[in-house]
């Protein structure tokens, strides 16, 4: 991970770390994040390579991705709330490349 990873909320490290970990080695940095505790531990990772920008979403104990188009979600298959974090971190990371 990059110089900004140091400014995560060790909550989000502690639940996908190691997807941010395989994300970065993908060539995606760590752009901004944001957790809340007061809101179900809600929390938010945006991550950037070259002009792409996506946002990992933890929202009331489900998962979403932000940032592709709505069509580019669906046919990666991500345009849906995922409720189990290990299919969402297969998924996004299935298609790491979106927009390639």
């Amino acid at each position: 991970m990059n110089s900004r990873d140091q400014h995560l909320p060790k909550q989000i490290v502690k639940e996908v770390g190691n997807l941010l970990e395989e994300l970065s080695a993908a060539g995606w940095i760590i752009f901004d994040s944001r957790y809340d505790a007061a809101f179900f531990g809600n929390w938010c990772v945006e991550v950037r390579r070259a002009d792409r920008s996506i946002r990992l979403i933890k929202d009331r104990s489900q998962y979403t991705l932000d940032g592709p188009t709505s069509e580019e979600l669906k046919i990666a298959g991500l345009w849906r709330v995922f409720d189990d974090l290990g299919d969402f971190r297969r998924s996004v990371l299935s298609s790491a490349t979106l927009g390639d």
